[in-house]
């Protein structure tokens, strides 16, 4: 079949028809492609843009929900934390041996205070042979409150009636608690008393303390053993056991 012939003229004019429209139709689908993924980022670029401004914008709104999510973890704070003031009242009684022979007994009173590190203490101390004031600012260098490992150190005046006389001697002191388990642990203290010629005892006076405790809540038992010497004075000289109970509150 020759080239002019009417049948091959049909056929190349249909084949060049399937290819063109075939073409026409790649056109449409990228030209459509193009034209809607460039209307995709020009709606979303300032889509983003404006999140981002909302997101950093600074309002009282803000500012007062975020003042009141502060005071709420404030409150739920002083509620679960362990407030820091701290009071306690004690009673022990006492029983060992004068120095200069003879039984020594009595009866121990205290009362005290702290506010965070800061305390105060009293003490009144009668026996057999005298009667002691004790008046004492406290200062915990660790140690967070009274009832927990701490050492405080603490210092002040003491007054001693005996046999009419009375004496003032300044002092000074430190305990340690440390707690072994949970709710028992040990007790040191040490104080020292200092001689004053013009009234009061003319001689130092040394006191050490060691013992152990029970902690039952707010309620402490604890036994002790003490000594307490006097330079030069055995009738003020005397050691022994004493047991007593402390309340917190």
């Amino acid at each position: 079949m020759c080239v002019g012939h009417p049948a091959f003229r049909i056929a190349a004019f249909s084949v060049w028809h399937y290819h063109g429209s075939m073409n026409k139709r790649l056109g449409i689908w990228v030209l459509s492609g193009l034209i809607s993924t460039g209307l995709f980022a020009a709606d979303t670029v300032p889509e983003n843009k404006q999140e981002i401004k909302q997101r950093n914008r600074w309002s009282i709104a803000d500012w007062l929900e975020t003042r009141d999510k502060m005071r709420m973890q404030d409150l739920w704070l002083a509620m679960h934390s362990p407030s820091p003031y701290e009071f306690y009242v004690g009673a022990l009684y006492k029983t060992g041996r004068l120095d200069s022979g003879g039984g020594y007994q009595g009866w121990d009173f205290t009362a005290a205070g702290y506010a965070y590190m800061f305390g105060v203490e009293a003490q009144y101390q009668s026996s057999n042979t005298d009667t002691r004031w004790l008046a004492m600012g406290c200062f915990r260098l660790f140690g967070y409150h009274n009832q927990a490992t701490n050492l405080t150190v603490q210092g002040g005046i003491r007054n001693e009636l005996r046999g009419g006389v009375s004496s003032w001697n300044p002092l000074l002191g430190a305990n340690f608690t440390l707690y072994i388990a949970k709710p028992a642990g040990a007790l040191l203290l040490y104080r020292h008393v200092f001689a004053r010629s013009a009234g009061g005892l003319a001689a130092p006076t040394d006191r050490f303390e060691a013992g152990g405790f029970i902690d039952f809540q707010f309620v402490r038992l604890h036994v002790d053993y003490f000594l307490e010497a006097t330079a030069g004075d055995p009738s003020r000289s005397f050691q022994g056991l004493q047991a007593g109970t402390r309340v917190y509150f």
